[in-house]
């Protein structure tokens, strides 16, 4: 099974002891993150996704963007690795380009993959599929849309798609629906069509993250309005319905990005971001990490670097004691904030740093990781300041 996890888009080394510097939890001593060289065809590009089948089947996904598009400023980017350096792989004629953004990427095997995404300025989903020889894109759901000039702009979209079969694959993200409410999507494939599922939400929710256990045991989550306040939202589908999970919510604005299942227990871990308040000048968002035991959902202390921002937007679960946590941190100690990609690791008793690597001297994040197989080869994708950006760590 090759999960896609949630999104949370947009060669200087950061040492262990920088980090320690910058007072976050120790580091655990690591050097096994490198860059992988990608291409970068449009005047801006940013990987949104990343699957790996084998060491030399490895996809990572995102969107280009140039005023030289013919009647697309925006386009879908597709790389692949067959065993070294990621070259693109053209999905349609350079004249009339995919007009979309992808987010989210998943695949059972090398010769069936899914890509969702948002087009149309954000107003409505994107679902695209590669059968091993060709990109195709899949009508998604008809969602009703609000009466003639009601529809906004950035409101519809896929964030995550997750697969384990052929016929079974879920997409999550958020619509504007007729009722011009703006909530929690969540779409199933079974092989032959996709089709809407109501998750029991209010408007202000949104899925950032899936991940499959069986078909009837699927998770969900991402944010809920509460008030003036953000919570976390954790949903599972039993293969009749979505439910609600409580989970905890240690700050007022609270979100969990994505969710991965730790193969063979009962066990997930989800991660996202929390910040004490927005008005007071001075509280800053921390690494949020939350773990499901089979029966709740509780916080685990995680380390947080530098006094800046920190958040976490892809998770990846090996074994029980093995599981990455990927994101950002703001480095605050210059005169202008940078932002470094963040990678937390999880070792069966506490979670602590990583050194990673950054590309040039601008921002950095990670948005999504994909584990090619257990102890071995983690990969992230991500964007920098110098367009597209992949990671990967070999055991």
């Amino acid at each position: 099974m090759r999960i896609g996890l949630g999104r949370h888009s947009m060669l200087v080394a950061v040492m262990a002891v920088v980090m320690a510097g910058l007072g976050s939890a120790p580091a655990i001593a690591a050097t096994g993150w490198s860059i992988v060289p990608t291409p970068n065809p449009g005047t801006t590009n940013l990987i949104g996704g990343v699957v790996a089948f084998g060491a030399s089947d490895v996809w990572a996904v995102g969107s280009a963007s140039s005023s030289s598009y013919s009647g697309c400023h925006g386009r879908t980017l597709t790389l692949r690795s067959t065993g070294a350096a990621f070259s693109e792989k053209p999905e349609t004629p350079a004249a009339t380009p995919i007009c979309a953004s992808v987010d989210g990427v998943a695949g059972v095997t090398g010769n069936d993959i899914w890509a969702v995404g948002s087009t149309n300025n954000g107003r409505d989903t994107h679902l695209r599929h590669w059968n091993g020889s060709t990109w195709t894109v899949v009508p998604g759901t008809t969602i009703q849309l609000p009466p003639s000039g009601g529809r906004q702009q950035r409101s519809t979209g896929l964030n995550a798609v997750a697969t384990d079969a052929t016929d079974d694959a879920w997409a999550v993200g958020r619509a504007q629906f007729s009722d011009f409410s703006r909530r929690a999507l969540a779409e199933h494939w079974n092989g032959s069509g996709w089709s809407l599922t109501s998750v029991p939400v209010g408007t202000g929710s949104v899925l950032d993250g899936v991940a499959i256990r069986a078909a009837d045991d699927v998770w969900a989550v991402g944010s809920a309005t509460s008030g003036s306040n953000k919570v976390t939202l954790a949903v599972q589908w039993d293969g009749a319905a979505w439910s609600i999970k409580a989970s905890p919510n240690p700050d007022v604005l609270s979100a969990l990005h994505a969710v991965a299942a730790v193969p063979g227990t009962n066990s997930l871990w989800a991660v996202g971001d929390a910040t004490k308040s927005v008005t007071d000048g001075v509280s800053t968002m921390r690494t949020l990490i939350e773990f499901w035991n089979g029966k709740t959902w509780s916080v685990v202390r995680s380390p947080n670097v530098g006094n800046g921002n920190n958040s976490l937007a892809a998770v990846v679960a090996t074994r029980s004691d093995d599981v990455w946590a990927l994101g950002y941190y703001d480095d605050v100690t210059g005169s202008i904030p940078i932002r470094k990609t963040l990678a937390l690791h999880w070792n069966g008793e506490t979670w602590a740093s990583v050194a990673t690597p950054n590309a040039g001297t601008g921002d950095n994040w990670f948005t999504e990781a994909a584990v090619l197989a257990p102890g071995g080869t983690i990969w992230a994708s991500g964007v920098s300041a110098a367009g597209t950006l992949v990671e990967k760590f070999t055991a």
